[in-house]
């Protein structure tokens, strides 16, 4: 329903140069980034918008939730241009993919 590009529930984030562009949700609002229940101290900096309210953070804690170590995502250098849809898409053209594990 929300967040065009991010939707974050319950977790901890640091967004930074990051160019946000004709996100809209499912309502068709402008809608980049959406957060709900925000955790330890969320940063947003030196980032483009759709508009000045593209973007909605909820810093809201509550003492019901468990505090836990969760996984970390990185973006790095996220360019790709996804305004005309690629006849295929391959992560490994990209640099994006591991290499095979066991």
């Amino acid at each position: 329903q929300y967040g065009g590009a991010i939707y974050s529930y319950d977790s901890g984030y640091d967004i930074d140069k990051c160019n946000f562009a004709d996100n809209v949700n499912l309502y068709g609002d402008l809608d980049d980034i959406y957060t709900m229940f925000d955790w330890p101290d969320p940063t947003l900096k030196n980032n483009t918008y759709s508009s000045e309210y593209s973007y909605n953070t909820n810093k809201t804690r509550y003492a019901s939730i468990v505090d836990t170590s969760g996984m970390k995502l990185t973006l790095l250098n996220n360019s790709i241009d996804v305004s005309k849809v690629p006849s295929k898409f391959d992560l490994r053209d990209w640099g994006w993919s591991t290499p095979v594990r066991d």
